[in-house]
């Protein structure tokens, strides 16, 4: 899900001041974004198929987890496990977040 990394305009923006960040990437979760556009995929996936999804969710974020270990990369892809994590949560009520991060 390319669509649930950070950018490097976010980045940027995380840089220069953390508490804007924060309060951007909340306040402009209603507008039109690559971001808002794969949590909703994300979302009608899980509703349709629940299990192996679930697992591909869990195998994807293993193998970006691997792939970035130790790069300059790897908090980006700790970000985009998390925000995966949480969008799943937001379907399912509750995740085990041990299973993913």
């Amino acid at each position: 899900f390319p669509g649930m990394m950070i950018t490097e305009k976010n980045e940027q923006l995380f840089k220069e001041n953390p508490q804007e960040f924060v309060r951007f990437d909340k306040e402009s979760s209603d507008t039109p974004s690559p971001r808002k556009s794969a949590q909703e995929l994300l979302r009608a996936m899980v509703l349709q198929f629940k299990t192996p999804f679930m697992q591909f969710c869990s195998d994807f974020i293993d193998c970006k987890r691997q792939s970035s270990a130790g790069t300059d990369d790897e908090w980006k892809c700790k970000v985009a496990a998390i925000n995966l994590a949480l969008e799943i949560g937001r379907v399912e009520k509750c995740v085990d977040f041990m299973n993913f991060l």
